[in-house]
């Protein structure tokens, strides 16, 4: 949809810079080319995308295990009306389409069933229908009985000027646009402007052939009866002949006048500057990703990457490896850039259509490899990338704190915490990795039945008091207050701190959103992340 929007605009510009600037002048011919280059403009152009290179350094962060989590990060659609935009664009060009074809039917039983004479290149279809003279390509449609010997000549005249300079060509593109932009009110000015400037050629060239220039303008005068007249072709008659009179009169143009052409050239280029530029991210550290393995295996885990050049083929054969694991994975939104390299991906990964564990990235950069990481013991799935951000520090602790009860276990810096409760502060965690099920209770113990919670803090070579302080009545995660996420529980916004006193079992779904996903769908206020919980009805 936003190609349609850009090629709208585009014709738009051209359009008024007709009607302002060209339209009163006798540049005829001009007129017929820089209309026809609109159309094409605008069709192509959306295609032509200025690249802005902005180059940045990376900062490095502690890399970060990602949390496989026990709910599924599921995306529930409500309703919104845009997404049904592209089904009413698709019906309506099904209806103008049949609308086309219709048209085409009916110019070729006039032209079929008529007597013909063949006139040089030309043929002539003889008609006793009431219908204006017309014609197309190389067939001149009229009813003889409606007109003397000498109008019918000028009338001739007049058609042939359309057959020669195939203006029908003109006519034929108008209508496709208009097929294709039904919906944009200019290309039904556009194409009204295209054909009366092709009357206006015809009429000149006429003028310019004839012994009596008065008969002619009077033979116009009775062409503006009413009577009915075919869409797709070129008319003698057009409603709006007092225009075509007008213009007969007119002084030729001074060639002066010609530099209005150059107008459009400014408004182009600021169109382009505005919505046809990409920011292009020149990252000083490549990323090596010619020695990747895309599935690797071990005795514990099954590690999967996608990196950002990684093909199709390549995809589809990941697929069938992990669908004789009994794993399955999905590839949505796939979208690469001009170098084919990966920009946009969804991912889902589930075992044997239990919830799946979803991953998104869109952004004009190619991706980050892609690590998904399947531990075969208890098939819990994560997927990480190899761009932590403070951000997606922040969010994976959150997302543990949801998933945080009193009955597991809690070790700190290689030292399990006895104690009920205590505080952590999100800057000094280093990492954080969760054991459930038999990798748990193997390293551990039955004491870990419940899943354990392995944190190491970025200063675990000194004692444990000075990054742990205990409490007898808290048991929590802590982040700081500029760094909190925004909360939804059940789509009614919550304080953070409140997710403390949410109870885990009852937690249907969770949607983590970041960064840009994240801004687009709430504003500044989710900058710093949002998570979407709904819970068991």
């Amino acid at each position: 949809m936003e190609y349609l929007l850009k090629v709208s605009a585009l014709l738009a510009i051209f359009y008024v810079s007709y009607k302002v600037f060209l339209q009163r002048d006798t540049f005829f011919n001009e007129n017929r080319w820089f209309l026809i280059l609109g159309i094409v403009t605008a069709f192509v152009l959306p295609f032509l995308v200025i690249p802005i290179y902005i180059e940045y350094t990376p900062v490095d962060v502690p890399n970060f295990n990602n949390i496989p989590t026990e709910v599924p990060e599921n995306i529930e659609a409500s309703f919104n009306i845009l997404d049904y935009l592209p089904i009413t664009y698709l019906l309506g060009v099904i209806g103008f389409s049949i609308r086309f074809v219709i048209q085409l039917t009916s110019l070729s039983l006039v032209i079929s069933k008529s007597k013909k004479e063949k006139h040089g290149k030309y043929t002539y279809i003889k008609t006793d229908k009431n219908i204006s003279p017309f014609s197309f390509f190389n067939w001149i449609v009229f009813n003889p009985n409606n007109f003397n010997n000498t109008e019918l000549e000028q009338i001739l005249i007049h058609e042939k000027i359309h057959s020669n300079q195939k203006h029908s060509i003109d006519v034929l593109l108008t209508q496709l646009s208009c097929i294709a932009l039904w919906f944009n009110p200019f290309i039904w000015f556009y194409n009204k402007a295209l054909k009366q400037n092709l009357e206006f050629i015809a009429d000149n060239e006429t003028q310019h052939q004839i012994d009596c220039k008065k008969t002619y303008q009077i033979t116009l005068l009775k062409t503006s009866l009413p009577s009915h007249q075919m869409a797709l072709t070129n008319n003698f008659h057009t409603s709006l002949i007092k225009k075509r009179i007008v213009m007969l009169h007119k002084s030729k143009s001074k060639k002066i006048s010609l530099f209005k052409y150059a107008i459009v050239l400014p408004l182009l280029t600021l169109f382009l500057m505005s919505f046809n530029t990409e920011e292009v991210i020149i990252n000083s550290k490549t990323e090596d990703v010619s020695n990747i393995n895309n599935l690797t295996t071990s005795e514990d885990k099954l590690n999967l990457y996608i990196h950002k050049e990684t093909t199709d083929n390549t995809i589809e054969k990941l697929k069938s490896d992990l669908a004789q694991k009994g794993y399955s994975l999905k590839i949505g939104k796939l979208r690469r850039n001009k170098n084919n390299l990966i920009t946009d991906i969804k991912i889902s990964v589930s075992y044997k259509a239990s919830h799946s564990t979803n991953y998104s990235s869109n952004s004009s950069a190619p991706i980050k490899t892609i690590n998904i990481i399947i531990d075969k013991s208890n098939h819990s799935i994560t997927i990480k990338n190899s761009n932590d951000e403070n951000l997606k520090i922040g969010l994976e602790i959150t997302k543990a704190q949801v998933l945080t009860d009193t009955d597991r276990l809690y070790i700190i810096d290689g030292k399990i915490i006895e104690e009920k409760g205590f505080t952590l502060q999100e800057d000094n965690v280093k990492s954080i990795n969760v054991l459930k099920g038999k990798s748990a209770i193997d390293k551990y113990g039955e004491k870990a039945k419940n899943g354990a919670i392995e944190i190491t803090t970025k200063n675990n070579n000194q004692k444990n008091s000075d990054s742990v302080q205990t409490k007898k009545t808290q048991h929590k995660l802590e982040i700081a207050k500029d760094k909190q996420p925004l909360v939804y529980v059940d789509n009614e916004e919550v304080n953070y701190e409140d997710l403390k006193n949410l109870d885990t079992e009852n937690i249907e779904s969770m949607n983590v959103l970041k960064n840009k996903n994240a801004t687009d769908k709430y504003g500044d206020k989710g900058k710093n992340g949002v998570i979407e919980i709904t819970t068991k009805k």
